[in-house]
């Protein structure tokens, strides 16, 4: 099975109940076989590893990561948008 998992963050370390919910479902779908691709901005305050943005990164249980930079920009623009304000930030 082939698993494409977004999230907003890398969750490594897992210091917050939106990071416990990613390592934790990420985590599941690999050890039960799925191969996962995950994307998501990198932690800016434990960044995975000295690489170019949006280079892949394989992790301990095989998950492979797509991370972009780690920082994201402001909301106030999505309001000219007819994005979410997360999906706005997100994509810069």
């Amino acid at each position: 099975m082939h698993c494409l998992w977004l999230t907003r963050k890398y969750p490594r370390p897992a210091n917050s109940g939106e990071l416990i919910y990613s390592e934790g479902l990420v985590s599941a779908f690999a050890e039960a076989g799925a191969e996962v691709v995950a994307v998501a901005h990198d932690n800016d305050e434990h960044p995975v590893a000295n690489r170019p943005a949006e280079e892949e990164y394989v992790d301990r249980d095989r998950v492979r990561w797509v991370l972009g930079e780690p920082r994201l920009g402001g909301r106030l623009m999505s309001l000219f948008t007819r994005l979410p304000s997360d999906s706005y930030r997100l994509m810069k």
